[in-house]
């Protein structure tokens, strides 16, 4: 008995070990990624280890025009990589004008078992779609990407009014304005979620 709880201990502490707080913002300029000093979006994502668990907390500011490309995974549906706007959590009411996307692409994700929480996306109408999870299939029926991805609490508005669809009508892209989930051509992703998001505005 008291092996075993020594076990569980030592397993419990290596999980918690491997978790990962970093901190970015649209200025960053450190290396250590610490909320005392931020450091840049990539320098972030770059100091994440894909396949762990963590936290990239992200400051109020405009971010890249060209968006964000999550890339990195979490380990597993429990272990999680949360992507979060720190003063955007607590509601998609809460998210507005916080850690915001205005350029002609929001987030996509092209990882597994992510959160995104808490971001302000939209504002251009040139802007295609908000937030979109990517299977990338392969000749395999499970999407290699795109599984167990969360999305919460987002706000996202006033976008796609000059974008076409595939036929040419203006305002009416096919994706819409969040994205989650695929069926591509018989590939299909694991556990997509989106949920107290706040809509507004599409074409």
């Amino acid at each position: 008995m008291i092996r075993s709880l020594i076990i569980v201990a030592l397993v419990l502490a290596a999980s918690l070990a491997s978790a990962t707080d970093i901190y970015v913002s649209a200025s960053g300029g450190g290396s250590t990624c610490s909320q005392a000093v931020p450091c840049s979006v990539a320098t972030g994502f770059s100091q994440f280890s894909s396949g762990t668990a963590g936290t990239i907390h992200f400051a109020n500011g405009t971010y890249s025009a060209s968006g964000l490309d999550i890339l990195k995974s979490g380990a597993s549906p429990t272990q999680r990589l949360v992507v979060q706007c720190d003063a955007g959590t607590a509601s998609a009411t809460a998210a507005a004008g916080k850690c915001m996307f205005r350029g002609t692409t929001g987030i996509l994700v092209e990882a597994n078992n992510v959160d995104v929480v808490g971001f302000d996306i939209g504002q251009n109408s040139s802007m295609a779609i908000g937030i979109n999870t990517i299977c990338n299939p392969t000749s395999a029926v499970a999407c290699p990407t795109g599984n167990s991805v969360h999305l919460m609490g987002n706000y996202v508005h006033d976008l796609a009014a000059n974008v076409p669809n595939e036929v040419g009508i203006v305002g009416c892209p096919e994706n819409g304005a969040i994205q989650v989930g695929s069926n591509q051509h018989g590939h299909t992703t694991i556990d997509p979620q989106a949920t107290r998001n706040f809509v507004l505005n599409f074409g």
